[in-house]
């Protein structure tokens, strides 16, 4: 991320990075469907020397054929707590670090409850699990196909525009998730709400971007990698948490509402900034 916000030009800058959330999702699709393919022909144990020799190629791939642009600022000798206190006195950058947690924290918070919905949807738990990864790639493939287009989107109607579209539509379509009565309303609305939630992380990037020096982008994306690890981490256990004092469906609701709610904070916080942004570029 740090390579290619570097180097792509400020205003192709949200397609490259909805191109790189694209490449991401793919992977997320692809990998568990390898993975499933090779644990069941050679065994648990081969995937992890399947996975491994892919890191190792991708590794040589990197070595050999990607180009580091130059650096025209000289490198900075800063500790960690310097990058942290430079970040934080960033208003703009502190914004997209809450907004990144906050938007995998709500996704994350469904991840261990899908497959036992879903088996509550079809009446058993024997299919649940296969469904569940259709249901779910039907939904990475909707982003998938979705993310180019939120970047390009951005570019033209301005980054917090589609930060407050992207946040309200996909709040809505997770919380209409409680009323779903059966699979296939569920399934049109997880395919719904993939598409919307994609295009949240490339104007989150590309705004953090914007307003960040040249020589800090670097230390910028690890801290976004930080944010974003741990919403991954607290998700589940505010889902399983909900999940287990008030059911599953409340959670759809509960994370449906955060969302909706970051879109209305970010549409009365921000009117100005979009011309602001636009104008940067």
């Amino acid at each position: 991320m740090a390579i290619v916000a570097s180097s792509a030009p400020i205003d192709k800058m949200g397609f490259s990075l909805g191109i790189m959330q694209t490449a991401i999702l793919i992977g997320g699709i692809i990998g568990p469907l390898i993975g499933g393919g090779l644990a069941h022909v050679f065994g648990m144990r081969m995937s992890f020397v399947v996975a491994g020799a892919a890191i190792f190629l991708g590794t040589m791939l990197v070595k050999f054929l990607v180009v580091e642009p130059n650096n025209q600022s000289a490198p900075s000798e800063g500790s960690i707590t310097d990058d942290f206190k430079m970040a934080f006195s960033n208003r703009k950058v502190v914004e997209m670090l809450v907004l990144l947690f906050s938007v995998q924290l709500a996704s994350m918070a469904l991840q261990p409850l899908i497959t036992l919905y879903i088996a509550e949807l079809i009446g058993k738990i024997e299919d649940a699990g296969l469904t569940a990864g259709l249901v779910l790639s039907l939904a990475g493939v909707a982003g998938a196909i979705s993310a180019p287009l939120w970047g390009k989107l951005g570019q033209r109607r301005g980054f917090y525009k589609t930060l407050v579209i992207a946040f309200i539509c996909a709040g809505l379509f997770n919380a209409m998730q409680y009323f779903a009565d059966d699979i296939y309303k569920f399934s049109v609305l997880q395919c719904l709400f993939g598409l919307f939630i994609v295009g949240v992380y490339p104007a989150i990037n590309t705004i953090a971007v914007t307003y960040t020096d040249e020589s800090f982008k670097g230390r910028l994306f690890g801290m976004m990698t930080t944010a974003n690890q741990l919403g991954s981490m607290t998700g589940p256990l505010i889902g399983g948490a909900v999940s287990s004092w008030l059911g599953i469906r409340p959670v759809f609701l509960v994370t449906g509402i955060l969302l909706f709610t970051l879109g209305l904070v970010l549409s009365a916080r921000n009117k100005n900034n979009a011309e602001g942004l636009t104008a940067r570029q």
